[in-house]
C-alpha cells in the first residue's frame, strides 16, 4: 500500500493505493496554526465495483508530540465502518 498527499486549492488531498485494488481519494481542510488533528474525508474512488465493497473511507491523524502520532483508518465494508488504528513513534 502507498498513500500520496498533496495540496489542492487550500485543502490537502490524498490518494490511497490500497491492497484491496482500489484507490480512494480523500480531502482535509488545510490546518491552521499548531493543529493536533487532521481529518481526511472521502471524495471519490476508482476501481470499486460496488459501493458496499470494502474500501478505506476516511482517515484521521492525531499528533501527540514531535515523536508520536496515530493514524485511524476507517474501512467501509457492507455499509459498516471498521476502524484500523496505527501508532507511530520516532526511532532515535
Amino acid at each position: 500500500m502507498m498513500t500520496m498527499y498533496h495540496a489542492d486549492k487550500g485543502n490537502l488531498m490524498l490518494t490511497h493505493y490500497c491492497k484491496l485494488g482500489n484507490q480512494p481519494r480523500m480531502r482535509a481542510d488545510m490546518p491552521k496554526g499548531d493543529a493536533k488533528t487532521l481529518a481526511f474525508n472521502f471524495v471519490d474512488i476508482t476501481n470499486l465495483a460496488q459501493p458496499t465493497d470494502p474500501h478505506m473511507h476516511k482517515v484521521s491523524f492525531t499528533f501527540q508530540d514531535q515523536d508520536h502520532f496515530t493514524q485511524e483508518w476507517m474501512l467501509s465494508k457492507d455499509g459498516k465502518e471498521v476502524p484500523h488504528r496505527f501508532k507511530f513513534a520516532r526511532k532515535k
